[in-house]
């Protein structure tokens, strides 16, 4: 997904491997974007999974079952263009979709981004 910065990607990582350590201000910093942010909560469960199955399918539940049609808003014009260019999604995308699919007003604003994806598509 092109949208998010690669900065909080790198602080979890870098909270998952250790290396560089994160910094008091940095740890404390990625816990309240972890309060907000579904996609570095699925990196960050997907992360575990080798290491530790249970809480990391566990995270993955909670995270499904906390999606709203105004948390996946900022999300679905990327996902529009993911399936535009392909209908197999992974990862964050599938995950969203199956959100997208389960929800009548995710499904309109999804809608809506698909055809804002159609037309500049066409106009190129």
């Amino acid at each position: 997904m092109g949208t998010h910065p690669d900065y909080y990607r790198d602080l979890l990582r870098r909270r998952f491997a250790g290396d560089p350590s994160l910094t008091p201000a940095e740890r404390k910093e990625l816990d309240l974007h972890l309060l907000i942010c579904p996609e570095c909560n699925y990196d960050y469960a997907r992360m575990l999974l080798p290491s530790v199955p249970g809480v990391a399918e566990g995270l993955l539940r909670d995270l499904e079952g906390a999606l709203t049609a105004e948390l996946v808003a900022p999300y679905l014009h990327d996902l529009a263009r993911a399936r535009y260019e392909s209908p197999d999604l992974e990862g964050f995308q599938e995950l969203l979709w199956r959100y997208v699919c389960s929800n009548r007003e995710a499904l309109g604003r999804f809608r809506l981004a698909e055809a804002e994806v159609w037309r500049r598509k066409e106009d190129s």
